[in-house]
């Protein structure tokens, strides 16, 4: 019994953790995407859509 108690605040940590993490993913994410619509150049954009996906796949 005590274990399960244990396991359940446990996994209530991590959820609280990984809703942190979504969190600010989601923040970061709409701040490059605003750095996109503002980018001039293609190169610029580019660079911009690599930070995007580097961050995606760090959540991944």
């Amino acid at each position: 019994m005590k274990k399960e108690n244990t396991k359940e605040v446990l996994m209530e940590g991590e959820f609280f953790e990984n809703k942190k993490n979504r969190e600010k993913l989601i923040k970061t994410l709409i701040i490059h995407l605003n750095s996109y619509l503002e980018a001039e150049n293609n190169l610029q954009k580019i660079k911009i859509l690599v930070k995007i996906y580097q961050n995606l796949q760090k959540c991944s």
